[in-house]
């Protein structure tokens, strides 16, 4: 399932379904995918896993506020 995480083309919807993967490995590949729904980074941005959380702040794509919220929360 990380593969599909991972692959620029998987459509949306199952993107959105992989962001509630009970397996930690498959959000952290999630949140390297630069196609994420502004729905999906605002999940990842809270997502309990610090490694998720460090792998989205490495997506280019973060919207600025998000990234700003990621940073905040990086640092508690």
């Amino acid at each position: 399932m990380s593969s599909v995480a991972a692959n620029l083309n998987t459509p949306t919807k199952i993107l959105e379904k992989l962001s509630n993967s009970d397996d930690s490995w498959v959000r952290r590949k999630l949140a390297l995918n630069p196609n994420l729904s502004v729905a999906i980074f605002q999940k990842l941005v809270n997502d309990e896993n610090k490694k998720v959380r460090h792998n989205l702040a490495q997506n280019h794509n973060i919207p600025k506020h998000l990234f700003g919220k990621l940073i905040n929360k990086q640092q508690n």
